[in-house]
């Protein structure tokens, strides 16, 4: 796999660990929206397992009553964000629902979506731009609209948004830290170890760092990324049929050997089986001479 593929996985996990706590949300909303955002208002509602029992929702939560923010943290770019993004909230919206309440007479109130993606990677992407839902329609005219706003939280020296807040800004340095030292020649685990401890003796992500040190390792290791254990899955799967399928033919083999009062030991030769496997499927079949 990759070296590419590895660091998608661990960014993505990390970011979910790290800002998955209402104090971060609270501040990271605030900071994209502008909006006063009190910690004891943000209920985190990120969904698990989604779709097809892989792609998982990064982040959503609750502001009051008020809003349902999704966040999607992204290191490659993607178009089809709102398409996801439409999914995702389509399924939290259900969770807030009752199959009752959605028929009845009376208007319910809904908190108000927003949607974002922190995007990280290395491909140029315009810091405030919009991706819409309509720009995959077949057709112009439509009454449907969904628009995401991609934030850039790649690292530097000059990103605004960084410097605003600073749990954003320590996590983008230390995701850049790692990549600067394997880009330099660092294998993939002297750079987390080396990263990790700079980021400690300066003061970035510290707290987080020093207490989940064995577990931040262990994520940005991470070799495997959904879509390279899929197609190991997939190819275990196979093997595994094939495996099966050989052995029911030969089973089935067996069996007519064994309905013609074939011997143990021809049936044994000539399907390439043992004598005592002959006699179990002889006996399990009722077929025993």
């Amino acid at each position: 796999m990759s070296k590419d593929h590895a660091k998608n996985n661990y960014r993505d996990s990390l970011f979910r660990k790290y800002f998955e706590h209402p104090d971060k949300l609270a501040a990271l909303h605030e900071l994209l929206t502008g909006i006063p955002t009190a910690e004891q208002n943000v209920e985190i509602k990120t969904l698990k397992s989604v779709l097809f029992n892989r792609l998982k929702n990064d982040i959503s939560f609750k502001v009051g009553d008020r809003f349902i923010v999704l966040f999607e943290h992204q290191s490659t770019i993607n178009p089809n964000m709102p398409a996801r993004m439409l999914l995702y909230s389509a399924m939290l919206y259900r969770k807030m629902l009752s199959k009752e309440s959605i028929y009845s007479k009376k208007l319910i109130p809904l908190p108000a979506p927003e949607f974002y993606v922190l995007y990280n990677g290395k491909e140029p992407w315009t810091d405030n731009s919009k991706l819409y839902l309509s720009s995959a329609f077949a057709e112009n005219q439509h009454n449907l609209e969904l628009v995401v706003t991609v934030r850039n939280i790649r690292y530097n020296k000059d990103n605004e948004l960084l410097q605003k807040y600073k749990p954003l800004h320590d996590y983008s340095f230390f995701v850049y830290d790692v990549e600067k030292r394997v880009a330099s020649g660092d294998s993939l685990a002297d750079a987390i170890r080396s990263a990790t401890d700079y980021c400690i003796n300066h003061n970035i992500m510290r707290d987080y760092l020093s207490a989940n040190y064995e577990e931040v390792f262990e994520m940005m290791s991470l070799r495997w990324n959904e879509k390279d254990a899929k197609k190991y899955w997939q190819k275990e799967a196979r093997e595994e049929g094939l495996a099966q399928g050989r052995m029911s033919a030969t089973i089935a083999f067996i069996k007519n050997m064994l309905s013609a009062r074939m011997s143990y030991s021809d049936i044994a030769k000539f399907s390439n089986t043992s004598i005592e496997e002959v006699q179990r499927i002889a006996k399990e079949n009722g077929l025993s001479l």
